[in-house]
């Protein structure tokens, strides 16, 4: 019965998750196995306090007085975890965070299921094994007063646990050199664990979320061997400036970063770079005077026309280069992009 509710706390959060609008991604395959371990340890909770009541009360009597215990414990584990999983819902992975809204509307239902569902079947069953036969329910079991004061002692004796912890383990743990002892050895533990979260580095990998199975992973592990050095593409963005004025120096950005390459043993930028002035500065020379723009030039091939410079990038953006339109900041500059 402590599965069952298990099981019917997990149908029902996963109905009113996706009736919330959240969906349901492999991650969520874990979910059963956390709501398991929480249910069977509330049932056993129940369980423990029900056996500590008076064999000879009402069966309704015991099990409000098990409750009265038992529910005070599942109750503080029942809402620190929910409020654990629900402020974890505002995390910016959707995955993760569709995962705690799952996980925090099931041990809610975890909760009623084992006060309601489980705590009845816990009273049916201590009344079918006070009544029935154990082997077969359908039988009546002949009353015997010897068995009967059997069980209520049996009942009444505490197991071997409860009476460590209450008659050996609890005084020791309270008096005052092993109190402070371990007062001491928690707030050591703090101070590590405060330390440690100090040092903690997100790393972030998209091979943990895939199941070791999977196709996928195979497939990202070999394109890691074999293209895993390749180069990795980077924006360099000039904001707000006068673009004529520093002509010069975005030229030769491609042989400046050129350089630092080949100091670096790393991959030329000769055929991987990208930019949309050295795309211009061609277009300007050449193809410019086609659509009837001014090219005038210094030197070394650059616009050396301030006028000219600005309306000719006008032109070359609504046309040729309308791919670095996209790119542009305020309506009265443009934003440069080298790719390499």
């Amino acid at each position: 019965m402590s599965v069952a509710a298990v099981a019917l706390a997990i149908g029902s959060s996963m109905g009113l998750s996706q009736l919330c609008g959240w969906f349901y991604a492999p991650i969520h395959t874990v979910l059963p196995f956390v709501l398991l371990g929480l249910g069977v340890d509330d049932s056993f909770v129940i369980m423990n306090s029900f056996g500590q009541t008076n064999p000879d009360d009402d069966m309704k009597i015991r099990m409000r007085q098990a409750m009265s215990h038992a529910g005070v414990s599942i109750t503080v584990t029942s809402m620190t975890d929910f409020v654990a999983f629900i402020i974890s819902t505002a995390t910016a992975l959707p995955a993760l965070a569709s995962f705690c809204f799952y996980a925090a509307t099931g041990i809610v239902f975890l909760f009623l299921y084992q006060c309601i569902f489980f705590g009845a079947f816990v009273v049916i069953d201590a009344r079918q094994t006070a009544e029935r036969n154990r082997c077969c329910c359908c039988l009546t079991a002949p009353p015997n007063a010897e068995q009967d004061e059997v069980r209520k002692k049996y009942d009444a004796t505490p197991s071997m646990v409860t009476h460590f912890m209450k008659e050996k383990y609890g005084p020791w743990i309270t008096s005052k050199g092993p109190a402070v002892t371990v007062a001491t050895l928690a707030l050591a533990l703090v101070a590590i664990g405060a330390w440690g979260a100090s040092e903690l580095q997100v790393d972030s990998n998209q091979l943990n979320f895939i199941p070791d199975t999977s196709y996928l992973k195979t497939t990202f592990e070999e394109n890691d061997k074999l293209f895993g050095g390749d180069d990795i593409s980077v924006d360099l963005v000039i904001g707000n400036e006068d673009y004529f004025a520093i002509q010069k120096k975005i030229y030769d950005s491609n042989a400046a970063i050129d350089a630092v390459h080949t100091k670096a043993h790393m991959i030329s930028t000769t055929e991987t770079f990208e930019s949309w002035y050295h795309g211009f500065v061609v277009y300007h020379a050449a193809g410019c005077y086609s659509l009837g723009c001014s090219n005038s030039m210094d030197a070394d091939g650059l616009p050396n026309v301030e006028a000219e410079f600005y309306a000719n990038l006008a032109v070359y953006l609504n046309g040729p280069g309308a791919m670095y339109k996209r790119e542009r900041s305020e309506p009265t500059t443009f934003a440069s992009t080298s790719q390499l």
